[in-house]
Formats: structure tokens, sequence, C-alpha cells
């Protein structure tokens, strides 16, 4: 059996061109993308109109007998997207194989679902652990290979042709694609960790690990602008003599009663709410679609819960009792963080003027 090398390295470099524009594909999903099905499912269309297109540009081993790149992209696809990827990619490229015809189609779409396979095998119990580098690829290039197997269904005399000229070719192929696929996907998957690490970062209070102030702000301005059928409650939080607490037993202790404070706060706060640290001792939620005794409730609860806290720091028991200012709002869209955040420091100060320890509503405490 002869090759055209012009035809091989065209395969080649065009399979190559393919392969670099599905990574970038990937790396878009899984940024714009945050429901896990749906990438995978967007990512399944996407390895599946890659490989169709490496089909465009095959290698010609007989009459009826082609080969390309993609069981390699179908396998990668399936590794990296997972099984609904496997299942779409591997599909819809086994499909249109056979739509092609020719001795080898049913070999050549069993091959491709051999290799959607081999790649969640690889996905599932061979995968490395923590980044993956060439050696990692090349033993998933390695295992792809295995999906030449299916050349066994072929007539006797086709079959042992094939076995012994293209196989090991088809063998090396899946190897040096693998390893030149794998690293571009990897890059898009680094560079995605490290755009959420930085996000995170921006978002998130490094003491507490509740929200800052930006992160809660931007996240209660998605769910502000939309109708709600209840009402909208944002619960301000200070602790109280917190000044006393830093002077008697050190900034040390201050910032162990701040953990403290928000781990009751994320333990008390229902799954549907947002929790952020908003300024130095000074918590909020924002509780949306909820009523104003259920949001009653809750801020009592948590005020309670406070303040028969048992917090100790260096063998001695340190008091905590926290101040509570809740506004509530309608539930239409729209509506203003900032007028919520007036509204609820203003029940704050009123219950540190009163006795500290307590739970005001705005609303409660006219103008």
């Amino acid at each position: 059996m002869q090759f055209d090398l012009t035809a091989v390295l065209v395969a080649i470099i065009f399979g190559g061109g393919v392969m670099a524009l599905l990574a970038i594909s990937y790396g878009v999903i899984h940024r714009s993308i945050t429901r896990l099905w749906l990438r995978s499912v967007l990512n399944g269309f996407t390895f599946a109109l890659g490989s169709i297109l490496v089909m465009l540009q095959p290698v010609q081993l007989s009459e009826g007998i082609i080969f390309d790149a993609r069981s390699i992209i179908v396998g990668i696809g399936a590794a990296f997207g997972g099984w609904p990827t496997a299942l779409i990619a591997g599909g819809i490229t086994a499909g249109y194989r056979l739509m092609l015809g020719g001795v080898g189609a049913p070999t050549g779409a069993v091959g491709i679902l051999l290799a959607a396979g081999l790649g969640l095998v690889w996905a599932w119990k061979l995968k490395p652990k923590g980044k993956l580098r060439l050696p990692a690829f090349v033993g998933l290039g390695a295992l792809l290979a295995l999906n030449t197997a299916s050349v066994l269904i072929l007539p006797y005399d086709i079959m042992l042709n094939v076995l012994t000229t293209a196989v090991p070719v088809i063998a090396i192929f899946c190897v040096i694609g693998a390893a030149m696929m794998g690293p571009l996907i990897e890059r898009e998957r680094h560079y995605i960790r490290s755009e959420k690490l930085l996000l995170t970062n921006a978002l998130t209070d490094p003491l507490t690990t509740l929200l800052n102030r930006r992160g809660f702000r931007d996240s209660v301005d998605r769910k502000l602008s939309v109708d709600n059928l209840n009402s909208n409650a944002l619960v301000l939080v200070d602790a109280d003599h917190f000044k006393r607490l830093n002077d008697r037993y050190g900034h040390a202790a201050g910032d162990e009663a701040l953990v403290k404070i928000a781990q009751i706060l994320r333990s008390i706060t229902p799954d549907f709410g947002d929790v952020g640290r908003v300024g130095g001792e000074e918590f909020a939620v924002f509780l949306p679609n909820i009523s104003r005794n259920s949001t009653k409730h809750f801020a009592e609860l948590l005020c309670m819960g406070i303040g028969k806290t048992e917090f100790r720091y260096e063998g001695s028991i340190v008091p905590l009792s926290v101040s509570i200012g809740v506004a509530m709002s309608p539930g239409r869209s729209g509506t203003d963080l900032q007028d919520l955040l007036k509204s609820a420091d203003r029940a704050l100060y009123f219950a540190k003027s009163n006795g500290r320890n307590r739970v005001i509503f705005a609303d409660a405490i006219g103008d």
C-alpha cells in the first residue's frame, strides 16, 4: 500500500489547524458557559464539526479506505469534555463516516466510537492529577491508537494489508496528534484556571473568604435586575464593641472573631442568599424573593446564634454580639442596591444607638 507523501503532509497541516481552532473554541466555551452539561453538549457539537472538517482532507489508503485526524479529535474531545461530548461528537462523526460510504465505512465508524470510549477511559482512569504534561498526552495518543482494532472487521485480505501497512502509521499519527492537540487544550485550561483565580481574588475577602464589597455588589445587582414574586431583603450585620475587642485582645483576636462571625453567617444563610464582608467589621446578607416574616426569623436567629457563640482566644472566652439593620424592597426589577444599603445602614445605626445586640427593620423607625 503506497502513501502519497504530499497528501499526508497536507492532511497533517490541515488537521493541526483544525485542532488549534478546536482548542481555542474549547476555551471560549468554558469561559462563557457556566453550566457543566451545556458546556459538554456544546463541546460535543464543536468537536463533531472539527472531525467532519478533517474528513474533508483525508489520506486515501485505497478505494473506500481513508484515515485522518477524526479519531484523535473525538478521543480528546471525550477526554476533556465528558461523556456528553463523547456521545455527541462520536455519534455525529461516526454517522458522517457511514454517510461517506466505501468498504471502510463500518470500520471507520466503529473506530470513531472506540476513540470516544477510549478518551473517556483515559479521563476516568488514567488521567494524571494536577497539571498535564507531554508524557500524559503521549499516553493518551497511544491509548487512542487502539481504535485501529476496528480494522479487524474488514474483509480478511484488506484487513491484512491495512494491519501491516496502515495501522502502524495511524498509530504514530494518533500519538503525534494527541501530543499536538493535548497541550493546546491544557494551555486553555491553564489560562481559564488562572483567570478564575484572579477573578476570585478580585471579588473575595481574603480573611473570611466571603464576597468582598465589589463581589457582593456585582452579585446582588444581577439578582435585583430580575423580577421576584416576593420582596427582597438586605441585612447589614455589624460586630458590637469591635474596637474594644481589638484593644483588649489584639488584632489577631479581632481577625479570628471576624472569621467566626463569617462562618456563622455562611452556615445560617440559605443557599439562594449572598453573604459578603462589606466593611471592617460589617457584613451584608442579601436574600431575594423572601417575605418579611422569614427575614425577621433569619435575622433574629443570626443575632441570637452569634450572641450565644462561645468564642475562645488563647484560653479566654471573648464575648461576641452583633447589631443588625434590615431593609426590605418590593420584588420588582430595577431596585437600587444603594438605596437598600442606605436604609439598612440607618436601621443598623438605630440598633447600635439603642443598646446593640438587636435586630431593627428600616421601615419600623420612620424617617
